[in-house]
């Protein structure tokens, strides 16, 4: 089977990030959509307009037969907001940005200090 890609990772340097992104906002927002990764990496993620986390997770649930709000979901990146909105439980990582942690239903502890696992024990009550 050949399948084009589905999703496109640039890594600028530093320098060249906020350009780039204008750039392709400016120029190619009708066609692409595009996110950057925080952190050290300077990471821009590129993916068709109706692709995202929430899609995948949305396809994968429907197969095995749950419901969104059976779905608990963990983000920290602008790539994880559709996901945390579609899931019943979205949280947002401790380390995440505010517009994260703001369409997160719910906050655990960051990825260093081990949040997702935090949060499953304590709703799981494990």
């Amino acid at each position: 089977m050949n399948v084009g890609p589905t999703c496109l990772l640039l890594q600028p340097k530093a320098e060249h990030l906020s350009p780039l992104i204008h750039d392709l906002e400016k120029t190619h927002a009708d066609v692409i959509h595009q996110r950057s990764w925080g952190g050290p990496l300077n990471i821009i993620e590129i993916v068709h307009p109706s692709v995202n986390k929430a899609v995948g997770l949305s396809q994968i649930a429907d197969r095995l037969g749950y419901s969104a709000d059976q779905i608990i979901a963990f983000g920290d990146e602008d790539n994880d907001i559709e996901m945390l909105q579609y899931a019943g439980q979205g949280i947002a990582m401790g380390n995440a940005a505010d517009a994260i942690k703001d369409v997160a239903s719910d906050v655990t502890k960051t990825n260093e200090e081990d949040g997702i696992a935090v949060y499953l024990e304590k709703v799981l009550d494990i």
